[in-house]
């Protein structure tokens, strides 16, 4: 996933951080999102 402006890594952080909050909300308080690089993704 890019985030909403492609290339920008601040964009990434951002969405990572509200998916992480949300997840944390809605289900655990512990989990913890990761980003994977593309090479890692595809294993």
């Amino acid at each position: 996933y890019e985030g909403a402006c492609g290339t920008c890594p601040s964009s990434v952080t951002g969405t990572l951080s509200a998916m992480q909050n949300i997840l944390r909300a809605e289900f655990n308080p512990e989990i913890e999102v990761i980003p994977l690089q593309n090479d890692e993704a595809s294993h």
